[in-house]
């Protein structure tokens, strides 16, 4: 059964489209070698993130600064 892969997949639908369109924004400015909105990778680092513990559950992948 495939039920948990796909309700996984479907959580967190939103937060892998967010990086999508990100990584499509800003490719093109990377392969150039110009400089990105350290704003942009710092929120980009976050999506990251909140994908990392939504596919692991551990609080782990998460910085302590952001709990205290």
């Amino acid at each position: 059964m495939q039920v948990v892969p796909n309700l996984l997949q479907s959580a967190t639908y939103p937060i892998t489209a967010m990086l999508d369109i990100f990584w499509d924004k800003y490719a093109p400015f990377i392969k150039k070698g110009k400089m990105v909105d350290p704003c942009t990778i710092e929120t980009v680092s976050m999506l990251e993130r909140a994908l990392n513990y939504g596919h692991t559950r551990n609080a782990a992948v998460l910085p302590h600064s952001i709990m205290d």
